[in-house]
């Protein structure tokens, strides 16, 4: 898991989001990953008693 914004990130405006998939499985795992197949996002805010919500578009896998 890598985490992009801490918690107290501002809210209420869009971010545009960019990562190195590559990059950073190759350091996580020690080798290169192979062709991707899904994309999972995650949110998690049950040991905060809050709730999050989250409005996402346009994901996608490009070269660089």
């Amino acid at each position: 898991m890598i985490i992009l914004r801490p918690g107290a990130t501002p809210t209420g405006r869009w971010f545009r989001e960019s990562v190195d998939f590559a990059a950073d499985f190759k350091k996580m795992f020690g080798y290169p990953p192979t062709a991707p197949m899904y994309i999972a996002l995650s949110a998690d805010s049950d040991d905060t008693a809050s709730r999050s919500v989250a409005l996402i578009s346009d994901i996608a896998f490009s070269e660089k």
